[in-house]
């Protein structure tokens, strides 16, 4: 259980507040690497220069480790749904499972592969009508069950899986697109949390509760994606 403190949460809200007040920019792989980097390490008084951190020998060992532990925490912050909903447009000519009078069944994972939790389904019809919840069903985790269509479309909500994640041959000014401004800035304290596990388990502890309580507090993503994707099969 996370142990919350009206201090973190007064923190957490302010940060929320303000960085809905802020011009989005997009931080660096760099940038967030030398923000680890003086977390982990404050006692630390060099220049970290963030367009060439990666190739500093000083912190070629460091470096390594903390681009794993980034990758672990955007998979934390896809878990707590926090990356922006994406939509899939499902019609009369889209690649089914299976199908007969009554009921398609569609393959999630052959016509995007990133869905992490459908969260709505809606059906417009060719008169311009519209149902915005018709319910979800599925099989297992990736056969979505919905009526056979004969006109119209449905177009599905999701929740996607971490599909940007960090390499070591990325350049340094490689531009991080899918996590927001204001998580990025909190991402030093999971990898202080994640990598100070074995040497420090109490300020481990704190660090990555810090993490986890600014993910439980902010409000939930609803945005989506404005780029519907519509898959069809070839004939």
């Amino acid at each position: 259980m996370l142990n919350i403190t009206r201090y973190e949460v007064w923190l957490t809200n302010s940060l929320i507040h303000k960085k809905k007040e802020q011009k989005h920019e997009m931080k660096t792989k760099g940038e967030l690497i030398a923000a680890c980097i003086k977390l982990m390490f404050d006692n630390d008084t060099n220049i970290l220069d963030p367009e060439n951190i990666s190739d500093d020998p000083e912190y070629a060992s460091r470096t390594a480790n903390i681009i794993e532990s980034i990758n672990r925490a955007f998979n934390e912050v896809a878990k707590a749904e926090q990356l922006p909903r994406k939509r899939l447009v499902i019609d009369t000519d889209t690649e089914y499972e299976e199908q007969d009078d009554y009921y398609t069944r569609y393959n999630l994972d052959n016509l995007v592969g990133d869905v992490y939790r459908v969260n709505n389904i809606s059906y417009q019809d060719n008169y311009g009508r519209y149902y915005a919840n018709i319910g979800i069903r599925l099989e297992g985790e990736n056969i979505l069950v919905l009526r056979t269509l004969t006109a119209g479309k449905y177009i599905v909500t999701y929740s996607p899986m971490l599909t940007e994640r960090l390499t070591y041959d990325m350049p340094d000014n490689y531009e991080i697109q899918t996590i927001a401004e204001d998580i990025l800035d909190i991402v030093p304290y999971f990898v202080k949390g994640d990598l100070y596990e074995e040497d420090n388990a109490d300020t481990a502890l704190m660090a990555i509760n810090r993490f986890h309580i600014y993910l439980a507090n902010r409000p939930r993503v609803t945005n989506t994606q404005s780029k519907v994707k519509t898959v069809y099969t070839q004939y």
